[in-house]
């Protein structure tokens, strides 16, 4: 059972956007985190998406996750909405790493303003987007074309956190880092308890994250 708000502790929405090339394994990744399985096929093609309520450390967390399946079916407003983004690509193939640049791009060019004080944009002048870029399958060892350097060295020319998982082995380090990324980010709203460390955030996420996602339906 997740665990509920505190009377002292606000609930704060968050969402998140789960983007890449297709096929790169995006969905699941987040149907690992969701039902602790493995899918070895799947191929939506329209936006999916999935809520859960999470309490980390003393702040309580109402989270959405959009799956943006295929790179062509998502709008404008997923990304203007959207407040942390993972940025998957398949280790296995080098075009995908090549691709995160332009959807990176993408997330800038909705979400900062070119003009400080853009009526469009959904972040103050001096802010960027709260960005993980995620190599995925990286239990594939013998078809590996991307090494972790590079995919680390890709994410920094960005500014971007970065992150490897396998939906074979364990994905939340990777949702939690995103998470982290929000909370020490102004575009987020100051959420979560700067006082806290790293470590006890992580050993709270990983505690009672089993079973507390649910997907919305329709």
């Amino acid at each position: 059972m997740a665990q509920g708000t505190s009377q002292s502790t606000k609930e704060i929405p968050l969402k998140l956007v789960v983007m890449g090339k297709r096929g790169v394994g995006k969905t699941a990744l987040i149907k690992k985190l969701v039902d602790g399985e493995f899918i070895e096929a799947y191929n939506p093609t329209t936006e999916d998406r999935y809520s859960a309520r999470r309490t980390l450390g003393v702040q309580a967390y109402a989270v959405e996750i959009t799956d943006t399946g295929s790179e062509d079916t998502y709008g404008d407003g997923t990304i203007r909405d959207g407040e942390g983004f993972l940025l998957v690509y398949d280790v296995c193939d080098r075009s995908s790493l090549e691709e995160i640049r332009a959807l990176y791009e993408e997330i800038r060019k909705a979400k900062v303003p070119v003009v400080e004080g853009s009526p469009t944009s959904t972040l103050p002048s001096s802010e960027s987007p709260s960005v993980v870029v995620v190599g995925n399958k990286i239990d594939r060892l013998d078809k590996h074309r991307v090494t972790t350097e590079e995919g680390r060295e890709a994410s920094k020319d960005l500014n971007c956190g970065f992150g490897e998982a396998t939906a074979k082995g364990s994905v939340e380090h990777v949702f939690y880092d995103v998470i982290q990324h929000c909370e020490l980010s102004s575009s987020c709203n100051g959420i979560g308890d700067p006082s806290g460390t790293r470590e006890e955030g992580m050993n709270d996420w990983l505690c009672g994250f089993s079973g507390l996602f649910s997907k919305i339906a329709g």
